[in-house]
């Protein structure tokens, strides 16, 4: 789901945060990436599927 380019996007910006005491390896870091963007992705095909339900709804209430 989630592309090299999104997943090292996700991993450069976790790497921006500061933590104390030892250091995350960077598989670690891609795992979550990868997790958090394909979750984000199944977040918006529900979204889609719900507006589209909305719009059919509408358009059945609409009709004569």
């Amino acid at each position: 789901m989630a592309s090299n380019t999104e997943i090292e996007a996700a991993v450069k910006a976790m790497r921006a945060i500061r933590i104390r005491g030892g250091t995350v390896h960077d598989d670690v870091l891609r795992a979550y990436a990868r997790a958090a963007l394909d979750a984000s992705f199944l977040v918006q095909i529900k979204e889609y599927r719900r507006r589209a339900e909305l719009v059919a709804e509408a358009a059945k209430e609409a009709a004569p």
